[in-house]
This record gives structure tokens, C-alpha cells and sequence, in this order.
């Protein structure tokens, strides 16, 4: 008589839940496991189990795919593999009677069985649809004797996202076999029969519960502590935004609770300054997982001094953030505004004219770096005739070009520049000798206009 298998389910999802079994029938299944053989344990216990899932009125479908029952061990039959019970509800008794007229005899293909769920079990309909999870539990006494790669044939599931990576429970494996199994799934080795329900109970548990995500944004301190970023979790292999948060932390501290959909791998960028990126991240189905960051942040500040010409206050300048010695861009910050960074050295590129640079600011966490820059004054330069114009200033003893024209008409120009001495060079159209440049010095200072004339 069979010992009852109850699950009890605290916080049961509320979506469709399909569980398929792929069941080992090979010869090796008629060795004993306490009074009974294998099989027969196996057989019982999925019995009582699907009739559990009934009574409790989940949302659940079992299928049972078969492998190694059709053929003697004598034929090495590597394609002996059948669904043998569709996925429907309150299917308990049909699986009782399928299963009572199975009887092992054959050989083991275990990753063309994946490989054939992957493609033919789960209703194509409804894969990928975040109201069905789909789940794996793969029973068998042994590994792999067809050649092929249960390896690879887990690895397409994931890809596909169509079920959560499986579940093997072990019957008697022998230690140095069980290795073998650590790329296909999560393994739990049954030794007896008690072992084997208490597993089977856990691993349908974790099916059926919620699965929430816990993202630790750490200070510092080592206090998780940091918020107010956004997350996204995106597929790790089609790389589809599969979800996306803003990190909050509730009234006493903690990061909220997320809820997520635990079939595949992801990839979850903190959108952090500059970004913090975890990939393969493998949820644990089920189970509250958390994923942890060191984030310690500090604030830069850019702030202009003193007051910018009407035209200049129109016009703030930008400032390009990069961490030090990298290429990448972290921000395009906009003076008079605090932005949050990671901790660490930054290169500033201000664009204003001529372009100011400071090398190696440092942001400290929890505190914030101010840099400031003169207000921009604003040249005003008029032109009698069309012709070609530039503007020079002296940097470290050499002149340099900060702004080109390429062509004027004969008309007025304002640019905003920074505080400090200038030269234009003005060369008309209607002259073609070089005696005929003109070159005019001039000052800016911060809020004021300074007028330049060219004339015939």
C-alpha cells in the first residue's frame, strides 16, 4: 500500500503549471529500492503525487514521458521514447493504469528524451507565455548509454525558455555518475524511499511556489542600503527585456520583494553610473533568492559661477563624464544639476568654448564633489564682408584654435566663451591676398558682452 505523498502549498502561483516527468524505464529499474524495485517505488509515488495535486485544486498538468520500456535491453534501441500520457488535469488514474502495463527492459537514451520534450511535449501555443510555467523532473538509476549529450539538450530548454532547467532525482546513482548530471539540472540523489518522497515533495514545491527576487544594493558599510535605481532582467540568450523595477527599499530598510518567472537565465543590469551588469543569473524556482552588488555612491555637483549673459544662461554648457581612462561615456551631465555615480576616479570633459577638462575626480560615497566653472561672457562679432573666421587663444605658450567659422557673411555673430584672452582672424572673400587678414584682440568676462567689428 502506498504511503500518502500530501504537498502543501504556501503560496501557490496563481498561473497554469505543467510538470513533465520523464521517466527512466530501463532494464536497471527492476533493481530493488528497499522492498520494491525502482520502478515500481517511482510508479507509486507519482501516482499518489498527481492524486495530491488534485485534491489540492491547482492549477496543474502532468505528462509522463517514457524511456527504454518499448524494446529488450538486447536491441539497443537509443530511440526507445515515448510521451506516453499527454499533459491534462485529474489524470491520476489514467497514469496509474499507463503505468502499470509499462514494464523496464531497455536502454537509457536520456538526452534524445530532453531533446524530444524540448520539441514535441510542451504545447506550442502557450510557450513563453508568463501565465505557464513549464518544469522538467527527470527520474532514472543511470546515466546516459546512447551517446548522446544530455549537455546539450538541457542547454536548448534554456535557450528556448520552455521549461525551468530540470530536476533530476537520482534512484541509487552511483557517486561517480552524479557529476554528469550538474550541466542538465539540479540533482537530488534518493537513496531510499523515504528519501525519494521527501525529495520529490520538495522538488514539486519548488515548482508550484512563487519565486521572488531580492536585489541588495550594497554601501560602503556593507549595508544594503543603496536605492532608487532602476533594474532590468533580460533573457541571457535572445537578450528580451523580460522585466524591469525601480529598487525601493520599504519602511524598515529592505528591498522589495519582486516576483519573477524562474525559467531561464538572466541578465540584470543595475542602471547604476556607470552600470553594474550580473549575467547568468539562474533563479532558484520556488525559493526567495537574492542577488547582491556593491554599490557605494556618491554625488557630482557642477555649478557655474557667478552670472551668465542672457545668451550664455541660454546655453549652459555640458559636461561628458567617463570613468578614468575609458572611452565610454558614463553621462552627459547638465551644470546646475547633482548626479549619483559609483564610487571611484572620473575624467570631466566640459563642453563649453575652448572645452575645460578635469582629470581623476574622485567621488567619494556618500558624499558629494563640486566642480565649478566660470560663467560664460559672449562675443559679439560683426562682419562688413563674407570671408573666413576663427577664433585663438594662448595654452601653455602655444596658440591654439578654438572655433572656426569656415565661412561668415556679412552680417553679426555671437558665441558664447569662456573667461580669458582671445584673437579673431578675419580673411574676406573679396580679397585674395594674405596681407589682407585681420586680426583683432579681445577679452570675455563672465556676464559680459564684448563687441568685435570687422569693416571694410
Amino acid at each position: 500500500m502506498c504511503c500518502c505523498l500530501q504537498i502543501v502549498f504556501a503560496h501557490a502561483q496563481q498561473r497554469n503549471t505543467r510538470i513533465l516527468f520523464l521517466l527512466d524505464c530501463s532494464g536497471s529499474m527492476n533493481e530493488k529500492l528497499g522492498n520494491k524495485s525502482r520502478f515500481e517505488t517511482a510508479r507509486n509515488l507519482l501516482v499518489n503525487l498527481v492524486d495530491s495535486l488534485s485534491k489540492n485544486k491547482s492549477k496543474v498538468e502532468i505528462g509522463i514521458r517514457a524511456f527504454g520500456h518499448q524494446y529488450p535491453n538486447k536491441f539497443h534501441n537509443c530511440e526507445d521514447s515515448k510521451l506516453e500520457i499527454p499533459f491534462a488535469k485529474n489524470n491520476a488514474q489514467k497514469i496509474n493504469n499507463r503505468l502499470k502495463q509499462i514494464h523496464p527492459q531497455g536502454y537509457t537514451p536520456l538526452a534524445y528524451s530532453i531533446f524530444k520534450a524540448a520539441e514535441q511535449d510542451f504545447p506550442n501555443a502557450n510557450l513563453n507565455n508568463e501565465e505557464t510555467l513549464n518544469a522538467i523532473v527527470l527520474i532514472t538509476d543511470g546515466v546516459e548509454t546512447c551517446d548522446g549529450d544530455p549537455c546539450a539538450a538541457a542547454l536548448l530548454l534554456q535557450k528556448k525558455r520552455i521549461s525551468l532547467k530540470p530536476f533530476i532525482i537520482g534512484l541509487g546513482l552511483q557517486d561517480s555518475f552524479i557529476k554528469k548530471f550538474t550541466c542538465v539540472g539540479t540533482y537530488f540523489d534518493a537513496k531510499t524511499e523515504q528519501g525519494f518522497r521527501l525529495i520529490l515533495k520538495s522538488v514539486v514545491s519548488q515548482i508550484m511556489n512563487t519565486t521572488t527576487v531580492q536585489v541588495n544594493l550594497i554601501n560602503e558599510k556593507g549595508e544594503a542600503s543603496e536605492t532608487n535605481v532602476e533594474l532590468t532582467f533580460a533573457d541571457n540568450y535572445s537578450h528580451l527585456l523580460k522585466y524591469s523595477f525601480v529598487h525601493s527599499l520599504n519602511d524598515k530598510g529592505i528591498a522589495d520583494t519582486l516576483k519573477l518567472d524562474p525559467i531561464g537565465k538572466y541578465d540584470v543590469t543595475i542602471h547604476t553610473m556607470p552600470p553594474i551588469l550580473k549575467t547568468e543569473i539562474e533563479l532558484d524556482p520556488g525559493r526567495h533568492n537574492i542577488i547582491a552588488a556593491d554599490a557605494p555612491q556618491g554625488n557630482l555637483q557642477l555649478t557655474l559661477l557667478g552670472n551668465p549673459t542672457p545668451m550664455a544662461l541660454s546655453m549652459p554648457p555640458k559636461c561628458v563624464v567617463r570613468q578614468v581612462n575609458k572611452t565610454d561615456i558614463v553621462n552627459v551631465q547638465e551644470f546646475g544639476d547633482i548626479n549619483r555615480y559609483l564610487s571611484g576616479e572620473y575624467d570631466l570633459e566640459i563642453l563649453c568654448l575652448p572645452p575645460v577638462e578635469f582629470r581623476g575626480v574622485m567621488i567619494k560615497p556618500s558624499e558629494t564633489k563640486n566642480i565649478n566653472l566660470p560663467a560664460a561672457g559672449t562675443l559679439s562679432v560683426f562682419f562688413e564682408d563674407a570671408g573666413l573666421a576663427s577664433i585663438y587663444t594662448m595654452e601653455m605658450n602655444r596658440w591654439k584654435k578654438v572655433f572656426d567659422w569656415n565661412q561668415v557673411n556679412a552680417t553679426t555673430y555671437e558665441l558664447n566663451l569662456q573667461p580669458g584672452e582671445y584673437d579673431v582672424v578675419f580673411y574676406p572673400n573679396s580679397r585674395r591676398q594674405s596681407d589682407y587678414t585681420q586680426t583683432k584682440h579681445f577679452k570675455i568676462q563672465t556676464g559680459q558682452v564684448s563687441r568685435v567689428s570687422f569693416r571694410k
